[in-house]
């Protein structure tokens, strides 16, 4: 068995890491915050229609409603 440790971090992740390493360093308590209830996709399933109208190209006269121009 190894003591090497591998992790990967996106940018963000690191940052707030460091962030978390620097104010444990000055004695800062933090607390970890945990994951409320997982997600369950799908609450609208079956619920929603999108018509096909919804497909169909924007004329100009929505389009200019849409961008205020």
């Amino acid at each position: 068995m190894t003591d090497d440790f591998s992790l990967r971090l996106t940018a963000q992740e690191t940052e707030t890491l460091n962030a978390l390493l620097k104010r444990s360093q000055i004695s800062e308590e933090i607390a970890r915050a945990e994951r409320a209830k997982k997600r369950k996709p799908g609450r609208f399933k079956g619920k929603l229609k999108i018509g096909p109208e919804f497909f169909h190209p924007l004329s100009d006269q929505e389009i200019d409603e849409l961008t205020g121009g």
